[in-house]
């Protein structure tokens, strides 16, 4: 006899039946990744996309706004300077969907 998960087996084939149960269960469980999420600001920061200043322009009228996506206003702020207009879009693209707009 031969005991696992507090339960005795009454022959290795009984025990190998219950091993593999368990092992099944095991391998069913699934633990969630953690996530860890870069806000927008700072990746567009640290990959160059913007400057300090810009940031900061952007910050202050999202919160004068009342909220809003910080992708949005920086779209909305600097739409008259193309090549920097396409930086934040794909910013914003590779960064993938985020919550929903608070207004």
């Amino acid at each position: 006899m031969s005991l696992l998960d507090s339960r005795w087996a009454c022959s290795a084939g009984c025990l190998e039946a219950a091993a593999l149960a368990r092992l099944e269960h095991l391998c069913a469980i699934r633990i969630p990744a953690p996530q860890h999420r870069v806000p927008l600001g700072l990746l567009m920061l640290s990959r160059g996309y913007i400057d300090e200043q810009q940031l900061q322009t952007v910050l202050i009228t999202q919160r004068d706004a009342g909220g809003g996506k910080l992708g949005s206003w920086a779209l909305k702020l600097v739409r008259d300077r193309a090549p920097v207009a396409e930086r934040f879009e794909s910013a914003v693209v590779v960064s993938g969907p985020g919550p929903a707009d608070p207004a």
